[in-house]
């Protein structure tokens, strides 16, 4: 909950909430496909082949949405194969335990729901992205290309200002972090505090999830928890510091989730060390029930 107010009170939300722009239903369709996923591929590869079907084609509408609104949520099917993939593993661990992955696809049927949950989750988020967009309707292939080509003539823009462009890798970095905690952290901007309490908390958020994250892997029930917050994370912060060529704030919206769950979870972690540090003693009182004391 605090994670989710930290995220509607951050200036970049606020500000391309109020624009007519395709930026925050991006985000919104995004982050629904990616909960959707979630929900959906708990403990899928132990479901029947029809209802293992079912969810996967769900999942493919939401992806398939999610594209419609930005190229962009092609990190979406990264995040969504990778999860799909520790729940194979997770399966083979508790079910299946063989030596060979390649082995337990051919000699059981876990193969053919792989590979029919895939087929089905790609067909569906085809359809969905074809057929609302006109311009996909006729040489599907090639428009798709084009559309993704556009990607490269943007990086290309001579009219972009040279100090907006992320030409070297510390560039990137630099934008990265001054499109987060920098420019839409939310102590500096309701609060007037320095930008280096938000980067503060930031990085005490990273540390929390660090710790908190090794403990829980230490309880094999929470490990799937973990592990899909981890890769949610790393393809979302790796992404966006690869595929954004300028400084510009809507391109960095994606990363804002991330900013938030940092910042929520160095909260936090402030109150867990505040408590080792300062502990509260509570008193104990005994009842006595003859006296009702």
């Amino acid at each position: 909950l605090i994670i989710a107010v930290i995220f509607c009170l951050q200036p970049h939300v606020i500000s391309f909430s109020e624009k007519a722009m395709n930026d925050i239903l991006a985000l919104l369709i995004s982050m629904t496909a990616l909960l959707c996923a979630e929900r959906l591929l708990r403990n899928i590869w132990d479901q029947k082949i029809n209802r293992l079907l079912k969810r996967m084609g769900l999942i493919g509408v939401f992806i398939g949405l999610a594209l419609l609104t930005k190229m962009y949520n092609l990190l979406i099917i990264v995040i969504v194969c990778l999860w799909a993939s520790i729940e194979l593993v997770h399966y083979i661990h508790t079910r299946e335990p063989v030596h060979s992955l390649l082995k337990l696809i051919k000699r059981h049927a876990i193969g053919r729901k792989v590979v029919l949950g895939a087929l089905v989750m790609s067909i569906t988020a085809s359809i969905t992205w074809i057929l609302p967009n006109p311009f996909l309707h006729t040489d599907t292939v090639k428009n798709t290309a084009r559309i993704v080509k556009f990607g490269t003539k943007v990086k290309l823009n001579k009219y972009a200002n040279e100090d907006q462009k992320n030409n070297t890798w510390s560039r990137r970095w630099e934008s990265l972090v001054a499109n987060g905690p920098q420019r839409s952290g939310i102590f500096h901007y309701w609060l007037g505090a320095p930008t280096l309490v938000d980067k503060a908390i930031a990085v005490l958020g990273l540390t929390g999830l660090l710790f908190f994250g090794f403990n829980l892997v230490r309880d094999y029930q929470h490990i799937r928890k973990t592990a899909f917050i981890t890769v949610w994370f790393v393809v979302i912060t790796t992404g966006t510091l690869l595929w954004t060529p300028f400084d510009w704030p809507r391109w960095y919206l994606p990363m804002s989730p991330v900013w938030a769950c940092l910042e929520g979870v160095g909260l936090f972690t402030c109150f867990f060390l505040l408590r080792k540090i300062f502990p509260i003693k509570t008193r104990i009182a005994m009842v006595d029930p003859q006296q009702g004391q």
